[in-house]
């Protein structure tokens, strides 16, 4: 458990050295700034994806599937089609990371008032609520994009698609925040999320506030996601992938071994897969495409291959 630490600051100072020209400070900045928010997104979509199997008993799900993704792109495509890809493009990028949360976070405090509406606590009922909505948001978002100028276009598919390498530094200190208050309070409700993933007739009858709890757990896996997508953009599978590693490697299924083994298996996964896609291959493949495609593949053998899923 202990060595993948030492992984990540072995992968973090090769990302950092490798090929640096000496004296060359902008480029020094340039990569802190990568290794920041790899680094972040990694450890809130792992910490967040452990923490949503916990309250959801399923470890096929991601909270992907909440419709975050399809918000994101739908924002993204609204603004290009109503203000162009040059206005839209000129907007404050804080102002735009605070839009993009704020919205997922209304459309998590939906679906948590969907959940709890008439003194139930129904999350399967949220989970297809969340899977409709995004077909819906998608649809939207096909509709829009089929009426945009071609050359606005090609603007736009820039910005919808996970970008490691373009991350605004203004936004980091705000998602820095979210994402080490986030896990902080996933990390102190650790014993609780233990009882969480045996389940509500469990929990209950352990003596803990199976409602309270899961409102409190999943406002912060919103928090967490959001903060990720609106940074760096939609990831959908690459939650499930660290996930799922951290569960074979923990020494136990205690969240205080899942919760730290996910967030440095993602922060890990994304600062060694950019140090090599980047410094050794020269940016021949995106690493969000890698990932996605890595964990898509991993989905459908959870999915086909996995007994009991």
């Amino acid at each position: 458990m202990w060595v993948t630490p030492l992984l990540l600051l072995l992968a973090a100072a090769a990302f950092i050295w490798w090929d640096l020209p000496s004296g060359s400070s902008f480029i020094l900045r340039l990569r802190l700034t990568s290794l920041a928010s790899l680094t972040l997104v990694g450890v809130a979509i792992g910490a967040s994806t452990v923490a949503f199997h916990a309250i959801t008993q399923n470890r096929v799900v991601t909270p992907a599937l909440i419709g975050f993704d399809a918000l994101y792109v739908f924002i993204q495509t609204a603004l290009t089609f109503g203000l162009g890809a040059t206005a839209s493009g000129l907007i404050w990028p804080p102002l735009m990371f605070f839009g993009n949360t704020l919205l997922m976070l209304i459309l998590g405090g939906g679906l948590m008032w969907l959940m709890f509406r008439g003194g139930r606590s129904n999350l399967e009922f949220v989970l297809l609520v969340g899977i409709i909505s995004g077909t819906v948001l998608r649809s939207l978002t096909s509709l829009l994009q089929n009426l945009i100028d071609p050359g606005e276009f090609q603007v736009l598919q820039a910005r919808i698609f996970a970008s490691f390498e373009t991350v605004n530094r203004a936004n980091l200190g705000v998602a820095s925040l979210v994402v080490l208050l986030g896990c902080l309070l996933l990390w102190s409700w650790r014993r609780y999320l233990d009882v969480l993933a045996l389940g509500r007739d469990n929990a209950i009858s352990l003596g803990v506030d199976y409602r309270r709890w899961l409102i409190r757990v999943f406002v912060v896996v919103v928090a967490l996601v959001a903060a990720a997508t609106a940074l760096v953009g939609p990831v959908t599978f690459f939650g499930l992938l660290v996930a799922s590693l951290a569960y074979q490697l923990a020494p136990s299924d205690r969240h205080a071994y899942t919760l730290v083994l996910s967030g440095f298996f993602g922060a890990l996964a994304l600062v060694a897969g950019q140090f090599i896609l980047g410094r050794l291959l020269g940016y021949n493949t995106v690493l969000a495409v890698v990932v996605e495609f890595i964990g898509g593949l991993f989905f459908l053998h959870l999915l086909l291959f996995r007994k009991g899923n």
